[in-house]
């Protein structure tokens, strides 16, 4: 019996983060994602991007903001 392996292709994204600015982050991944030619089974994004590395600043999403605005940048990809 031949052993098939499976391959999972991995994007990853380097960018410069944008501190304090997490509207700017989430616009560059989303302009980088769809620039892609491909993208492969699983995509890395930078740690903290999509808070700007506020810690102490009181930042907390509200009403719902989190979930719309993950699915706004990932809205039309599929998995494979």
């Amino acid at each position: 019996m031949m052993n098939k392996r499976s391959r999972v292709k991995i994007t990853t994204v380097q960018m410069n983060v944008s501190y304090k600015n997490r509207s700017e982050n989430i616009a560059i991944v989303r302009a980088l994602l769809n620039g892609a030619n491909s993208l492969g089974d699983v995509v890395l994004l930078p740690e903290l991007f999509s808070t700007g590395y506020l810690f102490n600043e009181g930042f907390y999403y509200q009403n719902g903001e989190e979930k719309s605005e993950w699915k706004s940048l990932f809205k039309g990809y599929t998995l494979p």
